[in-house]
């Protein structure tokens, strides 16, 4: 009885000592795996698709890893995490279409400006999270705004 007891309290510590070992990213984890991931689509143009969409794993796993640690409510670090998730997730879309035009372009752009303005004062300068968003649709979308279909992604479903 006595062998049981010690078995599962070693079993209950060990458990408890792995859920602490794993740290639950930050935004500011989360930022610099974006610059990261930026800079290589950048110098690589070919893996822009490919940069972006393991950002976007990488936040679901944050995500994931929040909800799991407090299934209830989340903490200001969770709601960090979540915004920017969130004024990210239509350029996540937009890199995850078959073909991208100018169009989807502007409008994930101002669909960004217009989630970022809400509640803000009118001119205000736009938010460290919407200047991420815009930084990754430099990215994706070209300069060449004339172009209908300016990129397609050879990786899409």
């Amino acid at each position: 009885m006595r062998r049981s007891v010690m078995i599962f309290t070693s079993l209950i510590l060990l458990s408890n000592s792995v859920a602490l070992a794993v740290k639950l990213k930050v935004v500011s984890d989360l930022y610099k795996e974006s610059e990261s991931l930026r800079s290589i689509a950048q110098k690589e143009s070919p893996l822009k698709f490919e940069k972006i969409k393991d950002l976007e794993k990488s936040f679901k796993s944050a995500l994931d890893q929040y909800e799991k640690e407090n299934p209830k409510a989340g903490d200001k670090a969770e709601q960090e995490v979540s915004l920017l998730f969130y004024t990210l997730e239509p350029v996540f879309k937009l890199a995850n279409s078959k073909e991208i035009k100018t169009s989807d372009c502007l409008k994930v752009r101002q669909e960004v400006k217009t989630g970022d303005s809400m509640g803000r004062p009118e001119g205000s300068l736009a938010s460290k999270q919407a200047d991420e968003a815009y930084k990754w649709l430099d990215i994706l979308c070209p300069e060449d705004v004339g172009k209908d279909t300016v990129e397609k992604d050879p990786t899409a479903n």
